[in-house]
Formats: structure tokens, sequence, C-alpha cells
């Protein structure tokens, strides 16, 4: 069985639909080939499963139903409701429900969103999409597909990592206000407290990155401000965020944008 990362998913949609449902409406005892994402939109809904508790869809929630699951999916609200959702598989290669391949952070059955205007944006348009016959269509509604199980994912990495600690968070923002003075693990050790060799750990446990990483990337990205916004030069620019060689400055640009400076003004 393969395991997917986010980053590794190539999503085939085979069906998308957005619509209005009546009070009360139901999909009773059903079955489906492969995965089902539903977003409710507006309305109150329950999922149900035998010998699960049901579980409630409110508005702003996503559902994840997996194929090959009996279920019952109805809308309790006295008013009428709104859907948007799609069938697809994560993979162009294998199925789900054959398990050839699962996902890593595992889904969520429900995943309430804190954005939910963008996300409702996002499934109204692969529904806009997948009902049209405009060029390219299927890479297009791959696309935002992607966009939406990014997004979720987002959401499910959250309730199993960490969220970042205050020390991060403060450790981020001394980042920030010193890109002029020289930054490594050694001193933000000594800034907090904390071994150099623990700040290691910290920086890739709750980033995934080594701390010289987010000091170049923060780096970088004040100083593409600077060039794009500011027209500073390339040196300038190199200066102001704490590089005295600009074309040490210039390769580690390009490592983190795939672009030199000059050519990113």
């Amino acid at each position: 069985m393969q395991i997917l990362t986010p980053a590794e998913i190539r999503p085939v949609v085979r069906i998308a639909n957005y619509h209005r449902v009546a009070p009360g409406q139901s999909w009773p005892n059903r079955s489906i080939p492969d995965l089902q994402l539903i977003l409710a939109v507006e309305g109150e809904y329950l999922y149900l499963e035998q010998n699960n508790p049901p579980l409630p869809v409110l508005a702003g929630s996503v559902l994840w139903i997996e194929p090959g699951r009996r279920h019952t999916f109805c809308a309790v609200s006295a008013e009428p409701g709104l859907i948007t959702g799609m069938h697809l598989e994560l993979a162009a290669v294998g199925a789900w429900a054959a398990g050839d391949y699962r996902m890593t952070p595992a889904p969520e059955p429900v995943t309430v969103s804190t954005d939910v205007d963008y996300l409702h944006n996002r499934f109204k348009r692969l529904a806009a999409v997948f009902d049209s016959y405009t060029p390219y269509r299927s890479e297009q509604t791959s696309a935002i597909a992607s966009e939406i199980v990014f997004m979720l994912a987002g959401y499910w990495r959250k309730t199993t990592s960490p969220a970042r600690s205050p020390r991060m968070e403060l450790m981020i923002r001394y980042i920030r206000a010193n890109l002029r003075q020289p930054l490594s693990r050694r001193e933000l050790g000594r800034a907090f407290g904390i071994t150099p060799e623990h700040v290691n750990v910290l920086f890739r446990k709750e980033l995934g990155m080594t701390p010289a990483a987010v000091i170049n990337r923060e780096r970088v990205l004040a100083a593409y401000r600077m060039l794009h916004e500011q027209g500073c030069s390339v040196k300038e620019a190199a200066y102001a965020v704490g590089y005295n060689d600009p074309l040490y400055f210039s390769r580690v640009f390009k490592m983190v944008f795939g672009v030199s400076p000059s050519l990113a003004r």
C-alpha cells in the first residue's frame, strides 16, 4: 500500500456538484465506490453509519466519506440547505477502495473550517469547471481539488501534530526583528537560554525545518519585498537582511524562490 503525502496527491475528480437541499432530504442506505467530500454551506446534516455514533455535519464543515461504507446522509434543518462536493480518487493510478493507497496525515471524518468562504468558493468553482467544456478541464479540476485537499490536510495535521509553541512564535519574531544581525542556532540558543542542539530539535519538530533554513527563508522574503516594492538593488537588499556576500545571497535567494534576485524585481 502506498502512503501519499499531500505533495504526492494527483486528484482525479469523477463528479463535482453544487445544489440546494430540501428540508429533511435524505440519501439513505448508500455505499459509494470512491471517496466523497461534502461541504455543508447552509443547513445541518447527519451522517449515519451502522454500529457508529451519528456524526453531525454543521454549516462550514466538510464530511469525508470513504468508499464501501454503508451509510445515510440526511438534512435535519427545518429550512432549505446548500451543499457542494465531489467524488474523487487522490491518485491517478489505483483506488482507495482497493487499498492501493492511503494518505498522511490521516483524514478526519468531519473537518470544521475556519476559512469557510474561501473553501466554499473553491468547491463552487470546482463544480462550475466540472460542468463546463473549458480547455484543460480535467487538469483544472485536479488542481482545484488539490487545493481543497491541501487546506483540509492542514487541519488534519493540527490534530496529530502539536501547534507552534509560544517559545517558537517568539523565536520567529526574534529572527524577523534581527535579520541584519548574526543569526544561527547558537545565537537563538543564547537569546532563549537553551542549547543550540535543543534549538535544532525544536525547529525540526515544530516547523519541519532547520533553524538555518528558516533564517534564510525569512531573510530572502524580506529582501524580496525590498527588491519588488522599494526598488532596492541586489546589493542593498543583501546587506539590509544580513548577507555580507551578495553572491552567496543570490544563491540562497535562488534556492528559496527558484530564480535569481535580479529576475524577481
